[in-house]
């Protein structure tokens, strides 16, 4: 890896003080954290989870809606609810099973919130009221 990070940087560079998280901090390409990191990235967080959080935000899970338009599905029927089609809204808004889980999770925690169907409003509230495992309310 030095050698390649060495035609990357200062020839004159001490390349034997180097370590990897150098490199690495001047080889990536820095933009501004976003607004819901800390709900996906904290100290003690599960890695699967973390990955799958963040796939959701981003929107990028393999759902079935997405995978019926590359033919990869016929059944795109809910299997919780045996109504909806899988998406990401459905899958953590609309289905029945995952809003009794939710008013659940609410319900022991403590809090009350209005019932949105928009994923970005669900986001931007998460993020107002969740820091990582904790709650700030």
């Amino acid at each position: 890896m030095r050698e390649e990070a060495r035609r990357l940087f200062y020839p004159s560079a001490n390349w034997l003080q180097i370590k990897g998280c150098w490199i690495w901090d001047n080889i990536r390409e820095r933009k501004e954290k976003v607004s819901w990191h800390r709900l996906v990235w904290f100290p003690a967080h599960v890695p699967k989870f973390s990955l799958i959080s963040w796939m959701s935000i981003l929107d990028r899970l393999p759902t079935n809606d997405k995978l019926a338009r590359f033919g990869m599905v016929a059944d795109n029927v809910c299997g919780l609810c045996e109504i909806g089609m899988k998406s990401r809204n459905h899958l953590f808004l609309e289905c029945s099973y995952a809003r009794e889980v939710w008013g659940a999770i609410m319900h022991s925690c403590g809090l009350q919130q209005s019932e949105l169907h928009c994923w970005e409003d669900n986001l931007r509230w998460m993020v107002m009221n969740m820091k990582g495992k904790s709650l700030l309310v």
